[in-house]
């Protein structure tokens, strides 16, 4: 069974997949995957990782805290 299975942005039909996290389609579901979600909720932990991994293309960034001193 797929991790997919029962994640909140997870679409899928008769004749393909979709994430709508990834805003992708036609894929094959990964075993893990950081923005499973039952929903559709993700923590600051887990969109900065999604972040790091993707260059930036999905997830947030934590806000950077600047010392001016």
């Amino acid at each position: 069974m797929a991790r997919c299975d029962g994640c909140f942005f997870y679409k899928t039909s008769y004749m393909w997949n979709g994430c709508a996290y990834f805003e992708s389609e036609c894929f094959y579901p990964p075993i893990e995957c950081r923005a499973y979600s039952e929903d559709g909720k993700l923590s600051e932990e887990q969109e900065q990782k999604i972040y790091e991994e993707t260059d930036g293309a999905f997830g947030k960034q934590k806000d950077e805290v600047i010392d001016d001193a």
